[in-house]
C-alpha cells in the first residue's frame, strides 16, 4: 500500500542539544526530508544527517510551509523545524493556513521549549502564577494593536514575557512598551532579560522595569517583566504560586505590602529621576564638548540653591545612603566587599557570570548582586541611575577591559575610583615568564607534550588555533558553569580532560591530577596567592614539570590597595574629599 505520507512539526527547544525532545528526536530520525531555517540545522545536525534538507531564509517562512506540505503530499516522512515551540509564535500556524480542510498525510506537532520558558528557568522561577506573552514585531501585528495589549497587560498586573524584543528597523519600539508599562507598574519591578538562553553566548541579568530603558537589546533576547508580587533571591527572582494570605490590594497597588501613597510617591521619585538624567545629559554635552564656564554653570543649576521640583531631596544624598559599586567576581574580591559592608557601607557588587553573581550572592547575603558583561554607554547608565558614590574595582588582575572601563568612567562621571590589586606573588626560577598568551601558546607547544591550561576558558583558542596544536594533549581547567562548560565541549578536548571545578586548588590537588593525567607542562598566569598561583608552582616544582607563567597585564590605575584596611582608608578618604550632601555636584544625581 503506497505510503500517505507524514509531516511532522518539530519543536527543537532554545538550541541546546539536550533540550530537543524526545519525541522530536524520533521525529527528525524517522523522516526522509527536512525543512528548515540554517541556523536550526547546527544545532540538531547530529540527528539529520543523510536527511535530504531544504533550507531557507528567515523571511520564507510560508514558502517553508509549503515545501514541507509538498513534500508530505508526496508520500515522504518530513520534518518542519521550528526553534523553541513551534506552536507559540512558530510554524505550526502557517501549516494549518496552508493545508486543506482534509490531507491525507498524518500531521504530528511535537511541542518544545519556548523562550518563555528557558528565559525563565534561567532567572529562577518568574512565571508561577498567572503571565502572558507579548511578541513586539509588528510585521504581523499592527503596533497600535501591541501597545493596546500592552497596556491592558500592565493594568492586570500579569507577569509579561516580552518577544522580538528589538531589532534595526524597530529600535524604539521597546522603550515605548517600557514606558507604557511604567504607567501601572511600580519602577523597581523585578525584571530579567536573557539573550541566547542555552546557546553559547548566552547572557542572564535582572533589572528594575525603570532600568531597563537605559539598555539595549536585540532579536534574541526575552525579557520578563515581573508583577508586584515578584520577587528577588540571591541571583534569581519568582513569583510566588499563589497569593492566598496577603493582605487585600487594589489591582494597581506596588506590592502587597505598599501602600498606594507609598506607590505614588516611589512612581513620582521615577519620574524625578528621569527629569535629573535629562538635566545630566545636558550638563555632560556642555562639558564634552568644551562649553564656557558660564554655560556649565547654567547646567549645572541642581549645585547651587534650594532643591526644586525636578531635584530628588538632597538630604537623601549621604554615603551611608548611596550606594558603593564594587566590581568583584573573586573570592578575595568578594571578601573586601563583605568588609565594606561590615563597615557599615551600602553595596552593589557586580560580577561578569552568573556563577559569579552565585558566589557573590553567597558570600554577601542580603546584597544587591548583578551580573553580566556590558559596554561603556550601559554600564555609565547604571551608574547614573544607582547614584554611585564611588566605585570599588576588585576585579581579576587580567580583567583589563572592565578596569579600563571603570578608570575611563570614573573621569567622565566624577566618581572617585579605588583599585583593589591583589598581591603579586613570587614566580619561581624554573619558571618561564611570558608577555601573553600567544607567547605562552608559542612555547607551550616547543616544550610540551600532555599540556595542562590553568589560564580560563577565554584563552584557550590561542593555544588550540597555534599551528601543530592538533599533535599535542591538552587539558582545561575551567569553573564549573553552564557557559564555560559549553565552549569547553566546542573546543573538541576530550570530557575526560575538562576539569570543571571552582579554585583555589592545594598543592596536592594539582599534584594528584597532574601525576594522574601524566602532564608534562602548565600553563598559568601570575594570578598571585588569591588565585592559587602558589599551590601551583609548587606542585610543578614537585613533580619537575615545565611551568609557563603568563605576567600581568600592565595597567595604569589612579588609586591602588593591596590591603582591605588601605583600601577603606582611600576609600573614607574620597568621600571625604567628595564632600557632605550639600556639596555634590550634579554628576552624582
Amino acid at each position: 500500500m503506497e505510503s500517505k505520507g507524514k509531516l511532522n512539526l518539530v519543536s527543537v527547544g532554545p538550541g541546546f542539544i539536550s533540550l530537543v525532545p524526545p519525541l522530536a528526536e524520533i521525529a527528525l530520525r524517522e523522516s526522509d526530508v527536512v525543512v528548515g531555517y540554517q541556523l536550526y540545522f547546527t544545532w540538531i545536525q547530529p540527528l539529520i544527517e543523510g536527511k535530504e534538507i531544504h533550507s531557507f531564509s528567515l523571511t520564507q517562512e510560508r514558502e517553508r510551509a509549503q515545501k514541507a506540505i509538498g513534500c508530505a503530499r508526496a508520500g515522504q516522512i518530513v520534518s518542519l523545524v521550528s526553534s523553541g515551540d513551534i506552536g507559540i509564535y512558530g510554524m505550526a500556524p502557517l501549516v494549518l493556513e496552508e493545508m486543506r480542510e482534509e490531507e491525507e498525510f498524518q500531521l504530528q506537532i511535537i511541542p518544545g521549549v519556548s523562550a518563555a520558558n528557558s528565559s525563565a528557568a534561567l532567572l529562577g522561577s518568574p512565571l508561577s502564577h498567572d503571565f502572558a506573552t507579548l511578541s513586539l514585531s509588528d510585521l504581523l501585528c499592527p503596533w497600535e494593536w501591541i501597545e493596546n495589549r500592552a497596556r491592558h497587560l500592565a493594568k492586570a498586573d500579569l507577569v509579561i514575557a516580552l518577544y522580538n524584543v528589538q531589532s534595526r528597523s524597530r529600535p524604539d519600539g521597546i522603550y515605548r512598551i517600557l514606558r507604557i508599562l511604567l504607567e501601572e507598574k511600580r519602577a523597581n519591578t523585578w525584571c530579567g532579560v536573557v539573550r541566547n538562553a542555552f546557546r553559547p553566548d548566552q547572557s542572564v541579568y535582572l533589572s528594575s522595569l525603570a532600568e531597563l530603558q537605559e539598555r539595549q537589546f536585540d532579536m534574541l533576547t526575552t525579557i520578563i517583566v515581573g508583577n508586584r508580587f515578584t520577587q528577588r533571591k540571591g541571583p534569581f527572582i519568582y513569583t510566588p504560586r499563589g497569593y492566598q494570605g496577603w493582605p487585600p490590594v487594589d489591582e494597581r497597588a506596588a506590592c502587597p505590602t505598599t501602600t498606594s501613597d507609598e506607590a505614588s510617591r516611589l512612581q513620582e521619585e521615577y519620574l524625578k529621576d528621569q527629569r535629573s538624567r535629562k538635566l545630566l545629559e545636558s550638563w555632560t554635552t556642555a562639558r564634552s564638548r568644551g562649553a564656557s564656564e558660564n554655560a556649565v554653570n547654567a547646567a549645572d543649576g541642581l549645585s547651587a540653591g534650594a532643591a526644586t521640583d525636578d531635584t530628588p531631596n538632597r538630604q537623601l544624598l549621604t554615603a551611608g545612603q548611596q550606594p558603593i559599586w564594587v566590581f568583584a567576581g573573586t573570592a578575595d574580591g568578594n571578601a573586601l566587599a563583605a568588609e565594606l559592608s561590615r563597615r557599615g557601607y551600602r553595596l552593589i557588587v557586580s560580577t561578569a557570570s552568573d556563577y559569579g553573581a552565585e558566589l557573590a550572592s553567597v558570600a554577601l547575603p542580603g546584597a544587591e548582586v548583578r551580573s553580566g558583561r556590558q559596554g561603556v554607554a550601559a554600564r555609565r547608565s547604571q551608574l547614573q541611575q544607582s547614584r554611585a558614590v564611588a566605585i570599588v574595582d576588585a576585579t581579576h588582575p587580567f580583567a583589563t577591559e572592565i578596569s579600563n572601563q571603570l578608570t575611563q568612567l570614573s573621569a567622565e562621571l566624577n566618581i572617585p575610583y579605588v583599585r583593589y590589586e591583589r598581591p603579586a606573588a613570587v614566580v619561581p626560577s624554573f619558571a618561564r615568564q611570558v608577555p601573553d598568551m600567544p607567547e605562552a601558546a608559542r612555547l607551550a607547544l616547543e616544550i610540551g607534550q600532555r599540556i595542562f591550561l590553568a589560564t580560563g576558558i577565554k584563552d584557550v583558542d590561542a593555544f588550540l588555533k597555534q599551528s601543530g596544536a592538533e599533535h599535542r594533549e591538552w587539558w582545561l581547567r575551567i569553573t564549573p558553569d553552564t557557559g564555560s562548560l559549553e565552549l569547553a565541549l566546542k573546543t573538541g578536548v576530550p570530557r575526560s580532560h575538562i576539569c570543571a571545578m571552582q579554585g583555589p586548588f592545594s598543592a596536592d590537588l594539582n599534584i594528584a591530577l597532574w601525576s594522574a593525567w601524566k602532564v608534562d607542562c602548565v600553563v598559568t598566569k601570575e594570578s598571585g596567592e588569591a588565585g592559587g598561583f602558589g599551590s601551583k608552582a609548587e606542585a610543578a616544582d614537585k613533580l619537575g614539570i615545565s611551568l609557563i607563567v603568563v605576567k600581568r597585564p600592565q595597567i595604569f590605575y589612579p588609586v591602588v590597595a593591596s590591603d582591605f584596611n588601605t583600601l577603606a582608608g582611600l576609600l573614607e578618604h574620597s568621600l571625604s574629599e567628595r564632600g557632605n550632601a550639600n556639596d555634590l555636584t550634579i554628576s552624582n544625581l
